[in-house]
């Protein structure tokens, strides 16, 4: 119960994390598609009635479709990513506060395994089970052949990992023969890096969207400007 209940923690803040910056791409998107579509229609029809039969430079409709088409891509990344267990999978070990997460999630598991009876090799077995199709899987697999080739000790059938940190390998290494509080306070301390990174990350979402959108709308106000800019020139020439 416990360690089912510090998981949905878990999960609900990630989730929290998620929901903020899916709600900024979703409302940027709209707005970037509409300013396309008005500016496309009104810069037209200004254009012809001022220019005539000359087209509009071709930079500005590069500049104005630049950022829909940049948010459209972010957009497919994101719900590929949310739609697709196994590139999600992987994801939740390498995004911040993602993969403390993830290491909590594992230690506390590898910990209640061991403390009720199990041995490490059938813990890394049960894990390597839960952690199916990720990173984390693919090295819980070799820590088993390396304990399988007489590394006995965590530390040895651990060393060289390239999935998990230093500092979580030392933590279960450095109880010696009591894993099982090694892998207990691994959870505990990568929880609270978990959830301070989370934090950290949800204080940074309002400050950068904002700058994002400002950025956003900035570049699609150019063609604008640019317009502008042609337009004069040409009337300028036409007066000559």
């Amino acid at each position: 119960a416990d360690y089912y209940q510090r998981a949905q923690m878990i999960r609900l803040k990630l989730k929290g994390l998620m929901v903020y910056p899916l709600l900024v791409l979703g409302a940027a998107l709209a707005v970037s598609v509409l300013i396309c579509a008005l500016f496309s229609t009104l810069g037209n029809a200004v254009a012809f009635e001022l220019l005539g039969s000359q087209p509009l430079p071709r930079s500005i409709g590069y500049n104005l479709l630049l950022p829909p088409t940049f948010l459209i891509l972010v957009f497919i990344g994101v719900v590929a990513a949310l739609v697709t267990p196994r590139l999600r999978r992987a994801m939740n070990w390498r995004l911040p506060g993602f993969q403390e997460a993830s290491l909590s999630q594992l230690a506390s598991a590898g910990g209640l395994i061991l403390k009720n009876g199990g041995n490490l090799q059938e813990t890394l077995g049960l894990l390597q089970s839960l952690e199916q199709e990720t990173p984390a899987g693919v090295e819980l697999g070799r820590w088993q052949q390396r304990l399988g080739q007489g590394h006995g000790k965590f530390a040895d059938a651990a060393e060289a990992s390239k999935v998990f940190p230093p500092l979580f390998i030392w933590l279960i290494a450095s109880n010696g023969e009591n894993l099982a509080e090694g892998f207990k306070q691994a959870a505990e301390i990568y929880y609270a890096r978990a959830t301070h990174k989370v934090d950290m990350l949800l204080y940074a979402a309002l400050p950068v969207s904002i700058l994002l959108l400002g950025i956003m709308i900035i570049s699609q106000m150019m063609p604008a400007l640019q317009l502008l800019v042609s337009l004069m020139n040409n009337l300028g020439a036409m007066g000559d």
